[in-house]
């Protein structure tokens, strides 16, 4: 058994490595295309105005008083009938406290039967009062508030469901590792039926005050297991778009809907922002690739979503491919109650969740190419009425030196940081006072121009700013399986 758990830990590393080295060829290939796309069109724009992560952004309205978003991390704060805690308020307040332009409220499940965890929140109507007050609460320290909207499909928990609408369900049967069942594949009708609840949560959230909502489209969530070839396998991409896009259109048509009929007196500018979190690549092999998630951040972007929000991996097949850093598996295993589980974890665990070094900002090089994508799309567009698109990144942004390297340099309109958030709530003012004490010890910017234009890593150097958070991923571990509110286990 020694023998062959290393020989797991050994073959899940070696092949994580080579994976990210076809990721990043596949990237540089795709830049090329690109790159020589763009000399045919026009380049007449060459805005060189340097942007700082602490600029104001105005997005539908809305007033972001930074580029700096509180990604969204399961609270585990919710009784079991998906209703908020006073504890949700007062989390997110210390978060908004914290100074990022927007908070983001995670996890929020369309249904009952749409949700992986017990504590988590169901956006409805009974959640509607206690949503409110955490919305207020973001709102009183001066954030935008964001709630995500989502459905977990084959890996929603079974003992959650109600009712034969809520069993677990997919774009095709898949085999769930995390209940040892397959589930089935979804009907027009189960299509119908979940477009509705999306919709619905997304009608819950207007009349909750929220000024953003995110369409989790990414991490093997539901939608997502309609987009990637791994978990629907032999369709093409345009087919795999159909469902996701649909949810899309019918959620943008509805909020506009519900917030032009609770909002009668207020300006007609102010909207309500539609973001989706998407998966650069899906970490594996037979998943999406960089060129097929250019293609679906573009089908996005005219779906009319407003940020496009840039992540990867799939939760039950790679585990931590989007956090990485530590792999906590003795914490899974004896978090862990089934015999069963606790022996297949112990075996497989490091195949399925191998370690992945940490590096920071390290889904650069794909979300450089889908945001060049993106800007590709909007120069063709300049004949056609459209409205604006803003890209968001995430992914190890954990000091002031790749936030600036994101924003300034590589263009990204926004960032999401979690875990750098989670362990110092303040680390957004501490960024703010590197950047205040530098622009104002550099008033020139001619220097900094240039370095953004041949894309240098942080005009500041190393400055500092860097979180202290060990990447030991326990707060993710404590707070998905064991049910504890979400806390650094190092404060």
């Amino acid at each position: 058994c020694f023998v062959l758990y290393n020989a797991a830990i050994y073959y899940a590393q070696y092949v994580a490595i080579e994976y990210e080295t076809i990721v990043k060829q596949e990237s540089i290939e795709l830049m090329k295309k690109l790159l020589k796309e763009e000399t045919d069109n026009d380049k007449s724009n060459n805005d060189t105005t340097l942007t700082l992560p602490f600029s104001p952004m105005t997005v539908r309205g809305n007033k972001f008083k930074n580029r700096i978003i509180k990604a969204a991390t399961y609270e585990a704060l919710c009784n079991i009938n998906g209703i908020p805690l006073r504890g949700m308020v007062d989390f997110h307040q210390k978060m908004a406290r914290g100074g990022s332009g927007m908070c983001i409220v995670a996890y929020g499940a369309i249904s009952p039967g749409g949700r992986s965890f017990p504590a988590q929140l169901i956006c409805c109507e009974e959640s509607i009062s206690m949503m409110q007050e955490v919305t207020s609460a973001i709102h009183i320290e001066g954030s935008l508030a964001c709630i995500q909207l989502t459905h977990a499909g084959y890996f929603s928990d079974r003992d959650l469901a109600v009712g034969a609408n809520h069993e677990q369900m997919s774009a095709q049967s898949i085999f769930n590792p995390s209940k040892f069942n397959i589930c089935r594949a979804m009907t027009e009708n189960d299509c119908v039926m979940v477009t509705n609840y999306f919709v619905d949560a997304a009608k819950a959230a207007v009349k909750a005050n929220f000024d953003c909502i995110e369409v989790h489209c990414g991490h093997g969530y539901l939608l997502s297991q309609y987009l990637s070839p791994k978990l629907n396998p032999g369709v093409s991409l345009r087919d795999r778009l159909k469902f996701p896009c649909k949810v899309l259109n019918l959620i943008r048509k509805a909020i506009d809907e519900t917030a032009q009929l609770l909002n009668k007196d207020k300006k007609s500018d102010v909207g309500v922002i539609i973001m989706v979190k998407m998966n650069i690549v899906d970490g594996m092999v037979g998943g999406l690739t960089v060129d097929e998630s250019s293609k679906i951040a573009v089908a996005f972007a005219e779906c009319g979503v407003d940020i496009i929000g840039l992540s990867g991996g799939l939760i039950l097949e790679n585990g931590l491919f989007m956090l990485r850093g530590n792999v906590p598996l003795s914490n899974m295993v004896s978090a862990t109650s089934d015999l069963l589980k606790k022996f297949a974890m112990i075996i497989f665990g490091p195949l399925v969740i191998p370690h992945i070094k940490f590096n920071e900002y390290f889904f650069q090089q794909g979300g450089v190419c889908i945001l060049k994508s993106i800007e590709l799309w909007k120069q063709k567009q300049k004949q056609k009425p459209m409205h604006d698109v803003y890209m968001c990144i995430m992914g190890g942004i954990h000091s002031y030196d790749s936030l600036y390297s994101s924003i300034s340099c590589d263009g990204f309109d926004f960032i999401q940081s979690g875990r750098a958030t989670l362990y110092n709530p303040n680390i957004v003012h501490q960024w703010k006072e590197i950047e205040d004490a530098h622009t104002n010890s550099n008033s020139s910017n001619s220097n900094a121009n240039a370095n953004a234009k041949d894309g240098q890593y942080g005009q500041y150097g190393q400055y500092g700013g860097t979180s202290e958070c060990t990447k030991c991923n326990h707060c993710i571990i404590d707070a998905t399986m064991r049910q504890k509110p979400i806390n650094c286990v190092e404060w």
